[in-house]
């Protein structure tokens, strides 16, 4: 048993090396000619140092440094830059975008396509290097769409430096306190412009009551809604969107480092309606200032409604009918007028 299978091995390896001899047979060798120009090719071949070389390469742009880096509007930031061409005119330049909706008018409808930012560069201010080439400048963080935005250090329309600046979103919700139907304003500064970084879904009660963008209005928006449900506190939930529909899973998504936001409502008990006062009208403020002087118009129509005669029925304040005055003023009919 032992000897057959020796035998049987020995053949395989037999077989295998008469295919090995074939093979390298079929195998034609490259003439003297053909193997000069393949060794000159693979020494004309430059080699990763060489293609990154200083003469290839463009020229090298400094670092801007920012501090701090990140802020919300109307914050304040320096930078700083060195190596720069001394003596020098510099100026520094804020790479933003212009957003806006690429739709299509009918005389029925209007067909949304799709939202269009266009990227573009604003100036920050100028100033001028020292002879060490050293710059330094001060700005406020101009209100604009969230998130990275670069800034340039220019010297003779040319890109000197680089540097990059965050701004962060803010969200403010007020009032916090109110009766039923309270008008609550939800402002936001900050909204990015890149996808899923420009829209934000509100809920109301773990409730979904609407989403807020700002593609035109360059990442500020507001929103007003009303507050609902019983006495006591209610929850706001303010969280990225996706396709007009809240993202709940934001811990582990491509922008889990712009967080969500949360804020509480209190609904108090409403004091009713307003109450009569001892003239018989109810009590009101008018945010109208006093005229001072009445106005022509005024006058003569006052003459007029004097004129015309009139008579008065005293109503009880409490009469279904009437529920809103205790007292109402109705003309006299025409075919009473004769007489």
């Amino acid at each position: 048993m032992t000897l057959l299978i020796c035998h049987t091995q020995y053949r395989l390896y037999s077989i295998m090396a008469v295919l090995v001899m074939l093979l390298g047979a079929c195998v034609t060798p490259l003439p003297a000619s053909a193997q000069m120009q393949q060794a000159s090719a693979s020494k004309a071949l430059p080699s990763n140092a060489a293609a990154a070389s200083p003469q290839n390469a463009p020229a090298t742009i400094q670092l801007l440094k920012v501090a701090p880096e990140t802020g919300y509007v109307g914050d304040s930031f320096t930078i700083t830059g060195k190596a720069l061409p001394p003596n020098k005119a510099v100026e520094f330049i804020w790479a933003t975008a212009n957003g806006s909706y690429v739709t299509q008018a009918s005389a029925e409808n209007v067909e949304f396509y799709k939202k269009k930012f266009d990227e573009y560069r604003l100036s920050l201010g100028k100033t001028t290097t020292n002879a060490q080439g050293q710059v330094s400048a001060s700005f406020t963080v101009p209100e604009d769409y969230g998130e990275v935005h670069d800034i340039f250090a220019v010297v003779d329309d040319q890109d000197v430096a680089k540097g990059g600046y965050r701004i962060l979103r803010d969200i403010t919700v007020s009032p916090t306190e109110g009766p039923l139907g309270t008008p609550m304003t939800i402002r936001v500064t900050g909204l990015g412009w890149k996808t899923y970084e420009s829209t934000i879904a509100v809920r109301y009660d773990n409730s979904f009551t609407g989403i807020m963008t700002a593609v035109t209005t360059r990442g500020t928006a507001a929103a007003v809604m009303r507050a609902a449900g019983g006495v006591g506190k209610h929850v706001i939930d303010i969280n990225h969107g996706a396709k007009s529909v809240p993202y709940l899973n934001n811990q582990q998504s491509g922008t889990a480092h712009i967080p969500d936001h949360r804020f509480w409502f209190t609904v108090t008990e409403d004091a009713g309606p307003l109450p009569f006062s001892s003239t018989g009208r109810m009590r009101a403020v008018s945010s109208r200032p006093p005229i001072s002087q009445p106005r022509p118009h005024h006058t003569a129509l006052r003459q007029h409604q004097a004129s015309r005669p009139s008579w008065s029925l005293p109503l009880d304040p409490s009469s279904p009918n009437l529920p809103c005055t205790p007292r109402a003023y109705l003309p006299i009919p025409r075919s009473r007028r004769s007489g």
